[in-house]
């Protein structure tokens, strides 16, 4: 009998764990068991929730005596088990319990046998069938070199190619041609490998993430295509939707999986703990369980069941002080029993109303000027400003007409908007309100017809890009008068991706409108009642600097945008969460004028600066304060004031440190000032140190990798840097990654991808192979002149130095034309005009597939390296294996030798590409030197040419000049 299982229980932030499994039958949680004893025609049973695993490439000869009974032997090149499945993978209530990843926590074992020289295969893994991104794997070691060889490797990566987890390697090995037995044990993100029941020294934590899964595969990674396929036996597979504690891997070990697994009843694993609302909330609870499907709810309140509470989770809309008291039950039932948990709901009153307190800005849309056109604020003198993109269309004055409490601002939707002209966004407070009247027709038809759908009423943005967005808008697709919020974080990633509201917002009425945000407790209040929307989100980094009515400011190539055609009025923002009591009060009240100014209060405190501060560099240190405008600065070193005189910046809210040396070091704060009075940061550090660039030899070698499979222990003295660490530092020199245009920068590795590698090691010709089989590029540069762009900087200024860049990629055949340039002093500098590479040219030499110059650092020390898209089709065509750079280099003769009565001469020259001259006399002390008149250049690669000559019966000396 074989016994083995995988599993996990979920929690979110207002769950506890309530049941406790130390005890229970090792089967508890148990989704799958494939004993791998048998096959039929086209599959391999599950003894669990029936998830039976397709046979690819195999069948009954793949089966092989084992300690364990059978089990499947696979070749590395074709054979997998595998299914794809269409459960949602956001819950638990789905039958087949996969995928496993959504449990959160959860365990994954198997018995394998295989040989440690495989790179890259999988053992276990789940993956999408409409994406290449998104996976969690068990498998071999990931690199050529990784260490140790028979060691097991995990990984896991979202939706993003950014793994969360990246590939890490255990200390002890599972892969040595011996049956070994692997248990991965994922609670929650603190990950555990076993190998043969005993805890491995690695760490795996990591921070989890919600992502699309709905493939399973043993043997190989199944996605939009198949790879990584493993070589060897693999037995007893088994999955649980529960982190098993050792004891019970050590049980599974010993004794397998008993069969038949019994139907065991619900555990539930995490529940809504007592719950503490205000009047006119949304009470949710939410439960988590596990156990064999199918599993059904029912909520009971006070012990009655509720009509139609038959999900995961249940909500009490509009909550009053009625409901304190009450005691909510869920009970979860399947063909084992019934799980029952209760929590008990406690109803406070509001606070007494105080709207003015946290109010930072109020534009009551009463009056504006005309020159400029502004109207003002209220509390913190932020003024909008009111912008037309129209010349020939005015946007001032004129635009006052009826509104809620007095007169409101009419916004054409065609090109008029308002944004703020000093002051902070709102949504850098972690708790905060945004309130506003709006009047206006949501849909794209009609009178009053937005122009642009997603017309937005207030957004904050950023002049600097185009990914970090906070919006109220109007519905999405143009079609009725719902109100739609987006949250969307600097990485691009929407974090309340176009939720709409329940109630109707924009259907030519006045509404009043609330955003209230509680650290990513999103409300949304529709006419002083509470959306029956859940907004929840977890907060993420949103760098915005603008504040804009009536559509969205953002900077070039980003013009403003979603222009709003209606009425607004009132707008206010708050740095704190309203209360229900206070939203109503403003709706029927309107938002009260100021009795004072608002004194200075820090949104965002400055941040040490510790670390890789190197002598020479700029280092700024930023504060940003709510208050009455104007504010003041005085920024403090050590406890004293900086003097404005000595550096202008000090009086600013970013201080700007230039070319700091070590003596710099020390204590920094800043003193925020108004009418009102004023408030200190908190003191953070710098530390410099101490660093001279270096003025000769070789300052970088870098092989750029993909941030999944990073090389360990790089070739020929190359270091490893992947698209993650940009901006980081090697041996004190900078350097950093930027896209050119409309384009995004990403990376991969060709190494293990189920093909042939891209080359391999072949001294001496070709001694770094890795550098061509992974690398950084431009994904979206088929439009000239998009592409990338490489900042170095802690260079000595002025100064000549030597570039080698490697661009190829063997899966990007026909021609990749670019322009390389330099630019950091302000002038276009030709590295390669143009480059070309075609994949389908095999590398046969180190240096292979290389470009160059002899450049010259500006006088701060910096090198831009552009790489840009110059014609051709549109092919993608910016790619950068590794670069390399030399400060001041020699031309030199760096081997000689005799070859069939010729003298080969190995020539390393300044850059690839570079002009050269090979002269020769026969006497050193007189003479001149003269061109050989035979022999010459035989091959060229990069900044290595090989050159032969006759070898006569007298001595013969030989140099190389450039012009």
């Amino acid at each position: 009998m074989k016994k083995i299982f995988i599993g996990f229980f979920a929690a979110g932030c207002i769950f506890v764990q309530i049941v406790p499994l130390s005890g229970a039958d090792v089967r508890v949680g148990l989704v799958s068991y494939w004993p791998l004893d048998s096959v039929d025609a086209t599959t391999t049973a599950d003894f669990g929730f029936g998830n039976h695993l397709v046979l690819n490439n195999m069948g009954s000869t793949n089966l092989v005596a084992s300690p364990h009974g059978m089990a499947l032997t696979f070749n590395g090149s074709s054979t997998y088990l595998g299914m794809v499945h269409t459960n949602d993978p956001a819950t638990l209530t789905n039958n087949l319990g996969l995928p496993i990843y959504s449990a959160k926590r959860y365990t994954v074992m198997a018995w394998v046998k295989g040989a440690a020289a495989q790179n890259n295969r999988v053992v276990f893994a789940e993956g999408s069938s409409s994406s290449g991104n998104p996976f969690l794997l068990v498998g071999t070691r990931n690199g050529t070199v990784a260490t140790p060889s028979g060691g097991v490797n995990a990984s896991i990566r979202p939706n993003s190619t950014t793994p969360i987890l990246p590939n890490t390697l255990s200390s002890n090995i599972a892969f040595d041609d011996n049956w070994h037995h692997i248990a991965w044990v994922d609670d929650n993100g603190v990950g555990k490998m076993y190998i043969d029941g005993l805890l491995d020294a690695a760490v795996y934590n990591y921070t989890p993430a919600t992502f699309n899964l709905n493939t399973i595969s043993v043997g190989a990674l199944l996605r939009t295509t198949v790879a990584n396929f493993f070589s060897g036996t693999i037995d007893e597979v088994a999955l649980w939707e529960r982190a098993l504690t050792q004891a019970e891997i050590q049980e599974v070990v010993a004794n397998g999986i008993v069969t038949p697994i019994p139907v065991f009843a619900p555990t539930i694993t995490s529940f809504s703990d007592a719950k503490t609302n205000y009047p006119g909330d949304h009470a949710r609870f939410t439960v988590t369980a596990f156990g064999p499907r199918p599993l059904t709810y029912q909520w009971k309140r006070d012990g009655i069941a509720i009509l139609d509470a038959t999900n995961q989770t249940y909500t009490l809309f509009h909550v009053t002080t009625s409901d304190s008291g009450a005691t909510f039950t869920v009970d979860v039932t399947n063909a084992g029993g019934t799980t029952s948990s209760n929590s008990v709901l406690t109803v406070l009153a509001d606070a007494p109303i105080d709207v003015r307190n946290g109010l930072l800005s109020f534009w009551p849309f009463e009056v504006a000027t005309n020159t400029p056109p502004t109207t003002p604020d209220l509390y913190s003198q932020n003024h909008l400003t009111l912008v037309s993109t129209n010349p020939a269309v005015t946007f001032d004055s004129n635009n006052l007409t009826g509104g809620q409490f007095g007169q409101a601002l009419a916004f054409d939707g065609i090109g008029q908007y308002a944004p703020r002209s000093t002051g902070l966004p709102i949504y850098n407070n972690t708790n905060y309100s945004v309130s506003l009247w709006v009047k206006g027709n949501g849909t794209t038809n009609g009178i009053g017809a937005q122009t642009a759908t997603a017309a937005r009423v207030f957004s904050e943005a950023s002049t600097n890009g185009n990914n970090p967005l906070f919006s109220i808008a109007t519905d999405t697709a143009g079609t009725n008068g719902v109100a739609t919020m987006f949250v969307r974080n600097d990485a691009n990633s929407p974090l309340v991706n176009g939720r709409k509201s329940t109630r109707i917002v924009f259907n030519d009425a006045w509404h009043h409108v609330v955003w209230v945000d509680s650290n990513g407790q999103g409300k949304l209040y529709v006419d002083g009642v509470q959306d029956e929307t859940d907004f929840f989100y977890i907060r993420g980094i949103l760098t915005l600097n603008t504040t804009t009515v009536g559509g969205i400011l953002r900077g070039n190539p980003y013009a403003p945008l979603s222009f709003f055609n209606g009425r607004i009025d009132e707008p206010a923002v708050w740095s704190r969460a309203l209360s229900i009591s206070e939203i109503n009060d403003i709706r029927a009240n309107g938002v009260p004028p100021p009795i004072g100014a608002i004194a200075p209060s820090i949104v965002l405190q400055p941040v040490d600066k510790t670390n890789n501060v190197f002598a020479g560099d700029t280092v700024t240190f930023s504060v940003q304060a709510n208050g009455t405008s104007p504010l003041s600065y005085q920024w403090n070193r050590n406890g004293s004031p900086i003097s404005a005189g000595a550096n202008p910046t000090a009086t600013n809210n970013v201080l700007i440190l230039t070319n700091v040396q070590p003596a710099a070091s020390g204590n920094f704060s800043v003193t925020v000032t108004n009418v009102a009075g004023s408030t200190n940061s908190i003191t953070v550090q710098l530390t410099v140190v101490p660093y001279t660039p270096s003025t000769n030899g070789e300052v970088l070698k870098l092989d750029f990798d993909d941030d999944d499979v990073p090389n360990v222990n790089p070739a020929s003295g190359f270091s490893s840097m992947t698209l993650g660490a940009s901006g980081t530092n090697f041996n004190g020199v900078g350097i950093t990654f930027a896209p050119l245009g409309s384009t995004t920068l990403d990376d991969r590795d060709r190494r293990f991808n189920g093909n042939p590698n891209v080359t391999t090691n072949n001294p001496p010709l070709i001694t770094h192979a890795e550098v061509y089989g992974d690398f950084i590029f431009s994904t979206s540069a088929s439009t000239d002149p998009t592409g990338l762009q490489i900042l170095i900087h802690r260079l000595a200024p002025n100064t000549q130095y030597g570039l080698t860049v490697w661009s190829w990629d063997k899966d990007n055949v026909g021609d990749r034309i670019a322009d390389w340039v330099e630019t950091a002093s302000g002038v276009t500098v030709p590295i390669a005009t143009p480059y070309t590479f075609n994949g389908s040219t095999p590398i046969l030499h180190d240096y292979d597939a290389t470009f160059g110059a002899l450049l010259t650092s500006s006088p701060t020390g910096q090198l831009r390296i552009e790489g840009r898209k110059s014609g051709g089709s549109t092919l993608v065509s910016i790619f950068v294996n590794a670069l390399r750079l030399v400060a001041n280099p020699v031309m030199r003769i760096t081997n000689a030798e005799h070859l069939n009565g010729n003298l080969r001469l190995t020539i390393e020259t300044q850059y690839p590409g570079q002009v050269i001259t090979i002269q020769e006399k026969t006497d050193l002390g007189s003479g001149t030197w003269s061109t050989p008149t035979s022999g010459g250049v035989l091959e060229t690669h990069g900044p290595i040419v090989i050159a032969e000559f006759p070898a006569g019966a007298s001595q013969t000396f030989y140099r190389v000049t450039s012009p």
